[in-house]
């Protein structure tokens, strides 16, 4: 048995399984996401300890979990987790891209380096970068920064706890464009231009790679053997690349979370400054990807918050066909958008309401707008990369038809779409089954199933065509109120 673990944005889940990927056991925990102000977004991380121990009590209610022979992690990310020498968090983790309070610190490292950092990590830093964030930290919070041992992200810190071992993986950090790709090795000059000593980042490892064995601590926090082998793992976007198979170029992966990430495996660390450019499994290996700031999180969000109801109630709303035509454009921006657009300020809306407009209607034009965003990214990264036809498709959002749907008209491809237990807490046992060589990667893909294949009809291009035309000129149109409304919201949480 293998057990994978994922501490996500809303929740933590935990899967184990066999030598032939049967499912023996899955649990998963619910969790918040706290927001103290506009554009701060954190987790404390001993929540994500607490689920994982809370993950490992409900599988020992169905499973011996002491007969688990390895453990696999992975995470949203790339958070920021300042911690002390005696491995305690220092504050709450500063969660990944859709945490946009680095903003000056992102103008102010990219002044200082100029080109240099695209020319190095192949891209620009944004709201994912990692070091931005440590330079809010020593602005902002200078005691604590002077106190920091360590920064780790979110599957460091959960590995650290099983292990009380300290690495950070090459795909988080390259994430985070920690990375100078010429080197495979930290970006120092970056460090140096801010005065942050690389020793704050731990040693780098790749996600198949063990950290350690569980210490007798976690062994008795969990109820894991002690000695068990803890693989590093990775962040949920390239474990779910693993889980599908995703190993030549062109290899491609839509994934349905909390937000929504695309990513496509290459052969080398292309430029690009719009989208991620990352290390995947090894020295060999690199994904080009992008990710949204909003996904499940929208979704979530419209029906709990505005409609007091839940997502799969909302989806049956829509009748069968799609497109469900209304004459609602949305812009799905939650939380700002992230690639192509790395724009902080940007916001969600919905335009053309009427009389007329029903509850249906707006819930169908934000599923659009998640599609849109989606086909806005990928457009952006085959300028320069060839992705192989018949994507495929896991996360959460794989349960939601209408969705998927409305996805593979506006892509205009066929999906593949895995059960959505097959996401990245499968990905994560799969590296771990790999590393005590049970399969190889190559194997394990093969005995993923397929749930279903959704097919491209041809027949809605014109209706699409339009509503991408107008949803590219509704964010251009929006950009000057969008700004305006960002100063007053500030203006009025200061006050």
């Amino acid at each position: 048995m293998v057990l994978g673990i994922d501490i996500g944005t809303t929740s933590s889940k935990a899967i184990v399984v066999d030598e032939n990927l049967n499912i023996l056991g899955e649990a998963r925990v619910p969790h918040v996401v706290d927001t103290p102000k506009p554009g701060f977004v954190e987790q404390k991380a001993e929540v994500w300890w607490a689920d994982l121990c809370q993950l490992a009590k409900s599988l020992a209610e169905k499973i011996d979990i002491k007969k688990i022979q390895a453990v696999g992690l992975s995470s949203m990310g790339p958070n920021t987790v300042p911690i002390s020498s005696r491995g305690e968090p220092l504050r709450p983790a500063i969660l990944y891209g859709i945490d946009t309070r680095a903003s000056v610190e992102i103008e102010e490292l990219s002044k200082i380096l100029r080109q240099d950092e695209i020319a190095h990590t192949h891209g620009r830093f944004s709201s994912q970068s990692i070091l931005p964030k440590i330079l809010w930290l020593k602005k902002n919070q200078s005691e604590l920064f002077q106190s920091t041992y360590k920064v780790l992200t979110t599957n460091a810190y959960i590995g650290h706890r099983l292990t009380k071992n300290y690495a950070l993986d090459y795909f988080t950090a390259s994430a985070g464009a920690l990375i100078d790709f010429s080197q495979n090795s930290l970006y120092e000059k970056s460090f140096r231009s801010i005065g942050v000593p690389t020793a704050i980042i731990p040693d780098l490892l790749w996600p198949g790679d063990v950290l350690g064995t569980v210490c007798p601590e976690a062994a008795s926090a969990t109820g894991l053997s002690a000695g068990t082998k803890v693989i590093i793992g990775t962040t949920d976007a390239a474990n779910e690349a693993v889980v599908c198979g995703c190993r030549e170029p062109g290899d491609s992966v839509i994934s349905l979370g909390g937000t929504s990430i695309f990513v496509t495996c290459t052969d080398r660390p292309l430029m690009m400054e719009n989208a991620l450019v990352c290390n995947y499994l090894d020295e060999n290996s690199y994904i080009i990807g992008g990710a949204t700031s909003s996904g499940g999180i929208l979704i979530d969000w419209f029906s709990k918050e505005i409609c007091d109801s839940s997502p799969s109630e909302l989806a049956s709303l829509i009748p069968g066909q799609i497109p469900y035509a209304t004459g609602l454009l949305a812009l799905p921006y939650l939380n700002g958008a992230r690639n192509p657009l790395n724009d902080k300020l940007a916001k969600g809306m919905v335009a053309g309401l009427t009389s007329n407009t029903r509850l249906k209607d707006v819930y169908m034009a934000l599923i659009e707008s998640l599609a849109m965003e989606i086909e806005m990214m990928i457009e952006d990264i085959t300028k320069i990369v060839h992705i192989k036809k018949d994507l495929k498709v896991t996360g959460g959002g794989a349960n939601n038809e209408v969705l998927l749907r409305t996805i593979c008209e506006v892509l205009r491809e066929n999906i593949d779409v895995l059960p959505p237990e097959m996401g990245a807490a499968a990905g994560a046992a799969v590296l771990a089954g790999a590393a005590i060589g049970e399969w190889t990667i190559d194997q394990a893909a093969k005995m993923v199933p397929v749930k279903r294949r959704y097919k491209y009809s041809e027949t809605n291009d014109g209706y699409y065509d339009r509503k991408k035309e107008l949803f590219r000129d509704a964010y251009i149109a929006n950009k000057r109120i969008f700004a305006g409304l960002d100063e007053m919201a500030r203006a009025i949480h200061s006050s």
